[in-house]
């Protein structure tokens, strides 16, 4: 949705939907290849956001570590090495599961 997060998931009693991350205007969601509950979503509002169980609760992660709270981009490698990328243009990188970002320059390599 443009404006919030829905999930559906499915149930006994059929499929449930729920309107998650209200007003932080999604962008991407980016699962751990590790871990496939842990998922990521960034936003253009609010900046990136965590879960760690399947979608059903987030955190606000990197909050003092961007330059922008545009988070445009999120992609999660085989290693669980997490990439957000804000605009204006930079592009951050986690080794620890969203804890600690450092700014990647051009071309660096992770």
């Amino acid at each position: 949705m443009e404006k919030d997060l829905v999930s559906v998931k499915e149930s006994a009693a059929g499929y449930v939907s729920a309107v998650q991350l209200k007003g932080t205007a999604p962008t991407r969601i980016a699962y751990d290849p590790q871990n496939k509950k842990r998922l990521y979503c960034s936003t253009k509002k609010a900046g990136l956001f965590k879960s760690e169980d399947g979608g059903d609760s987030w955190v606000a992660v990197g909050e003092d570590a961007f330059s922008s709270s545009m988070v445009t981009a999120v992609a999660v490698d085989a290693r669980g090495f997490v990439y957000a990328g804000t605009e204006p243009s930079c592009l951050y990188c986690s080794r620890d599961l969203g804890e600690t970002w450092v700014e990647l320059a051009g071309g660096e390599q992770t």
